[in-house]
């Protein structure tokens, strides 16, 4: 926060901060294109469909396996307000989503050492399954880049059962 102001006295930084304009604080229909870094790996879409929820989308190859993710987030836009009493969001933005994923083999075999898919010698198809993203979004002042990290468990129900974590970190471009 401290630099986002200039030369200052602590009573005009906590003034700026409060008063702060916020980056893009109407985000319907704006669209952020970036990438993810993490398990997994994913170039990442998101649409901002109203001012607190989004859909984003993540497409990612690994060790012969394409995943397809595509989630429904809700932001708590003002949770980090420096003054709750003002309708204005903060910098940070925490969010919570829910979501799918399919994920399929693009080298026609079945090993149970991939880290996107698992698989016994005698599934093949397509994985289905579940995720619950929650994490947070810095949408910094005057600039269209978002930053963000996150943590999504999650479950595989077909064609056979297990449970993951996924973990990243990364970045948006927002048109």
């Amino acid at each position: 926060f401290f630099f986002f102001a200039k030369e200052s006295s602590a009573q005009d930084i906590v003034t700026t901060q409060s008063e702060m304009p916020i980056a893009n604080v109407t985000k319907t229909g704006d669209v952020g294109l970036g990438a993810i870094l993490g398990t997994p790996t994913a170039l990442n879409m998101k649409l901002w469909t109203a001012e607190a929820t989004a859909v984003n989308v993540n497409l990612s190859y690994q060790q012969g396996d394409l995943a397809i993710m595509g989630d429904h987030l809700w932001h708590f836009r003002k949770a980090f307000s420096a003054d709750p009493t003002v309708d204005t969001p903060a910098v940070f933005s925490p969010y919570l989503g829910v979501g799918l994923m399919a994920i399929m083999s693009t080298m026609g075999d079945t090993k149970s050492d991939r880290p996107l898919y698992r698989r016994t010698d005698n599934e093949e198809g397509v994985g289905v399954g579940g995720r619950i993203p929650f994490g947070v979004e810095f949408l910094p002042t005057g600039q269209r880049f978002g930053v963000f990290g996150e943590i999504a468990p999650g479950a595989i129900f077909s064609p056979t059962s297990f449970s993951f974590l996924q973990a990243g970190v990364g970045g948006r471009y927002y048109f």
